[in-house]
């Protein structure tokens, strides 16, 4: 379903893709397959096929070593064949206490797990952190997220606003001074997105234009623009517009609302995923607002 009165170049397919029982998802794109993370499960979605309305063919490919949601993945390794799972709430299946591994990686040519070795002074845990990753230099851009707790009790969450830096070549955490930098408050729920000109543009609660939103989405399309979807306020209710487009391609960011046809419309969603694949959007989720 594509966005009715957007210009020519914002135009995008979107297709909505229901998985039953999965939460706080994650994903990352490796060339056509789109790889979604969600408590023990790895699936892989061939984007390469022909798609359909009703369903898109998928792969089961692996259990996961912990049950994790509110984590973050992003695509590394050689050729860009491994995923690197970070953070969020991560239980072993075992002994259902918090995973002392920070990081878990997934090979999905061999389809294996481990735990890298990773240098340097490990950062704290953190739940629903942001991570944007440059494939220049391979570093990993976290920022922010909350305290790990089971139970999602927001007057109980301690948020942060620490910019941390994962060298995902070399493996090492890399150290930096952000006392200097006009660092943005401390969230969680939010989204990070690097653009060409080297700035990573952290969305969160953005103001009465367009609504307060976390737990939304937010993907670079072809031509620059970010396109954001679904979030909801701090009371829990739906943000609104469902869909917004914000141009980062001139000095001054502009935002736009797009409509959308009704009766072929997303829902509204949070802590679900999107991806972007040539001029499709695909939204995975679970999630009603």
């Amino acid at each position: 379903m594509g966005s009715a009165n957007a210009p020519p170049d914002t135009l995008v397919i979107i297709y909505v893709i229901k998985g039953s029982g999965l939460f706080a998802v994650t994903d990352a794109l490796i060339d056509s397959k789109l790889y979604t993370i969600s408590g023990i499960l790895v699936f892989c979605f061939d984007l390469s096929k022909p798609l359909y309305t009703s369903f898109l063919i998928y792969d089961l490919l692996s259990m996961l070593p912990v049950f994790i949601i509110w984590g973050t993945a992003s695509i590394v390794g050689i050729n860009g064949s491994k995923v690197f799972l970070i953070g969020g709430v991560m239980v072993d299946l075992y002994s259902a206490n918090l995973s002392d591994n920070l990081i878990y990686t997934f090979d999905t040519v061999n389809h294996e797990w481990a735990v890298p070795e990773v240098a340097g002074v490990q950062p704290l845990r953190y739940r629903e952190a942001s991570s944007t990753f440059d494939p220049d230099t391979g570093w990993i851009y976290i920022f922010g997220g909350g305290t790990v707790r089971y139970n999602y009790e927001l007057d109980k969450t301690e948020f942060f606003n620490d910019f941390i830096i994962l060298d995902s070549i070399n493996l090492s955490w890399i150290s930096i001074d952000s006392s200097s930098f006009n660092i943005p408050t401390k969230r969680a729920s939010h989204t990070a997105t690097l653009i060409e000109n080297g700035i990573i543009v952290s969305l969160y609660a953005i103001g009465n234009k367009v609504g307060s939103q976390n737990g939304h989405t937010a993907v670079l399309a072809s031509n620059g623009n970010i396109i954001i979807y679904g979030g909801c306020n701090f009371n829990r209710l739906r943000s609104t517009p469902d869909l917004i487009v914000l141009n980062v391609n001139n000095i001054l960011f502009q935002w736009s609302a797009p409509l959308i046809p009704p009766n072929n419309s997303p829902p509204s969603l949070n802590y679900h995923t999107v991806t972007i694949f040539e001029n499709y959007m695909f939204i995975f989720f679970d999630n009603y607002i």
